[in-house]
């Protein structure tokens, strides 16, 4: 069970990962804010005259608990894992933060900026000063007041260089749209929309002040134009946005902020909003990353109608972006955070070859980017890919395939997805010396039960294959497992690890009894495997036995030190605590009734 609450885990990264984003690092999305519609109306003439006082919004609050949360697990498996001491991570941007809110060397930030600005001779360069200027407004374990109090020392200390404007400018928006919310205007308070229009005021004024100090700037006029649209409409909007794509046609968030604004909920019609789309496809073709614009129109298209439901996410779009990302790529190889961008969509349009080459062009670092925002989904993938395009038929059988594998296997750490597939080549290649010195490679762990004997038994190392691979992604979940299961049964009946996996199938399926005739096989076969002994742990959970959960999690924690009960130790630990908390709980009730 501990190894589905991995792929649950990373099932979770890669719900994530299709979260809309509007750039390096940011979670704004500002385009699914929400206005009735109000074309050139201020904020000032649609108040309701409601007194309610402003609240927290609770949904916001569950959500930056629930991010806040998955990075600490993310962090736990990075850890548990040893991803650190095979990667080099590339944070290309998170410096300049910090020199800035924590060293507070203003004139050094002025000079990286300045030098970024003067050398923007291509869009992708462009895009990169713009990342840079969004980074500063991104919070890393800090607040919006934290960061404008530090822009207003930045401002005091170069009120003539136009940077520390821009920053607060930025700010300041940002904090206009923690008051307001998102939702319709009926949803807001009258006092939140009344300090919503002051930042933006606000906002504006510093902004108008760096437009002066540096006309030549485009990341003032996109900034202004986020500023102004929501209180002084789409002429004042149009104005920032023609003025920023004169400075830099390619640019990026000015097109997110014209595209939110062009939806009939605030003053435009899809009508309006198509001939937009039409202009950025155009766009796309010298600076393709644009398309991730074009996705994203995509998302919002879906208030049209039924007929564009899931075109944002579908595999038409994922041919389309890592085509759009594989031209990128061509433009700019020597881009890390493009070459993982294009690893990500070949990898959703089926493009395992492209995948793989990317992925093999960045090596052991991990550029941090929108599509993998953890290292820990990142390395999943990346093994993914190799494993998976091992198995292509134009790949087996080659030498090709035995060096991915080997690669595959050199950073699988937990060795559970590279061997699965190193199983099938060995049982293809039936060469018994390499065999028995891979077998015996093997730590303690998933697959090391039982003995394959003087001469290999291939069945078995055939059923443990088939077992592994029923627990695959692309094949978990699917009509395919069972069938694929009920081969490895067959083949190899005895087989711990068979046993196990097709307990966890269903243990999924909150099939507790079918389970535990399959762990109690495999614990009788294997009474020293562990991976059947901690999942015996999970299943007494789940069936309440939580007296019986604790004593296998225990007996756990007490078998030694191999690599497999390090590396699972929080698990047990995990199924102790959680089984210890529900018997109070279940306590509880009885000790007040007889009070």
């Amino acid at each position: 069970m501990e190894r589905d609450s991995i792929k649950w885990l990373i099932a979770g990264l890669a719900g994530a990962l299709f979260t809309i984003l509007l750039f390096i690092g940011v979670g704004v999305a500002i385009f699914m804010r929400l206005e009735p519609s109000a074309p050139e109306r201020s904020l000032a003439a649609i108040f309701d005259g409601s007194e309610e006082e402003v609240h927290e919004d609770e949904e916001e609050a569950r959500e930056a608990e629930e991010e806040a949360k998955q990075d600490a697990e993310n962090a736990a498996w990075e850890k548990r894992l040893g991803l650190d001491a095979i990667y080099t991570r590339v944070y290309l941007l998170q410096g300049t933060h910090n020199q800035l809110y924590h060293e507070k060397n203003f004139k050094l930030i002025e000079e990286q900026l300045a030098t970024e600005l003067a050398n923007t001779a291509t869009p992708f360069d462009r895009y990169r000063y713009s990342a840079s200027i969004e980074e500063l407004t991104v919070l890393h374990n800090e607040d919006l007041q934290t960061l404008l109090g530090v822009a207003d020392e930045w401002v005091k200390a170069s009120p003539d260089n136009h940077y520390p404007y821009l920053l607060r400018g930025k700010l300041n928006s940002e904090l206009a749209w923690e008051y307001r919310g998102d939702g319709f205007i009926g949803e807001i308070s009258r006092s939140g929309l009344r300090k919503f229009e002051q930042l933006n005021k606000r906002a504006k004024e510093d902004l108008e002040i760096a437009q002066k100090l540096n006309p030549n700037d485009p990341e003032v006029p996109a900034a202004l134009a986020d500023a102004v649209a929501p209180i002084e409409g789409m002429r004042a909007l149009r104005r920032y946005h023609d003025q920023t794509l004169a400075l830099n046609p390619h640019h990026v968030h000015v097109r997110y902020t014209m595209m939110t604004y062009l939806q009939p909920q605030w003053y435009g019609d899809w009508q309006k909003f198509d001939a937009y789309m039409a202009d950025i496809d155009a766009a796309t073709e010298a600076f393709p990353y644009l398309f991730t614009v074009r996705r994203d129109g995509y998302s919002l298209m879906e208030a049209k109608g039924k007929k564009y439901e899931g075109v944002w996410d579908s595999p038409e779009t994922y041919k389309k972006a890592a085509a759009a990302f594989k031209a990128q790529a061509e433009q700019n190889p020597e881009e890390l955070t493009v070459l993982a961008s294009a690893a990500y969509f070949a990898i959703q349009a089926n493009d395992l070859a492209s995948a793989v080459g990317y992925f093999e062009r960045i090596g052991n670092q991990y550029p941090r980017t929108d599509e993998f925002p953890s290292l820990n989904g990142y390395h999943w993938w990346r093994i993914h890919a190799m494993v998976e395009y091992s198995d292509d038929p134009g790949i087996v059988g080659t030498p090709r395939e035995k060096e991915l594998l080997d690669a595959a296997r050199a950073i699988d750490t937990e060795g559970v997805k590279a061997n699965g597939f190193y199983m099938a080549y060995l049982t293809r290649l039936r060469d018994d010396a390499q065999t028995k010195a891979w077998w015996d490679t093997l730590d303690a762990g998933y697959y090391k039960t039982g003995d394959l004997g003087a001469s290999p038994n291939y069945d078995v190392l055939q059923a443990m294959y088939l077992a592994s691979r029923s627990d695959d992604y692309g094949v978990q979940g699917t009509d395919e497992e069972q069938p694929m299961l009920d081969q490895a049964l067959a083949l190899a009946p005895d087989n711990a690890y068979v046993r196990l996996v097709y307990g966890e199938y269903f243990i999924t399926r909150d099939q507790f009894d079918e389970a535990r005739v399959h762990l109690e096989r495999a614990r009788e076969v294997d009474p020293a495997y562990l991976p059947a002994l901690l999942t015996m742990g999970w299943l007494n959970y789940h069936q309440k036995r939580y007296d019986d959960a604790i004593a296998a999690a225990n007996q756990f924690l007490a078998t030694g030190t191999s690599k497999y009960a390090v590396m699972n130790a929080f698990d047990a630990k995990e199924i102790v605590e959680l089984s210890t908390k529900k018997k109070a709980a279940a306590a509880a009730p009885n000790l007040n009734a007889t009070g």
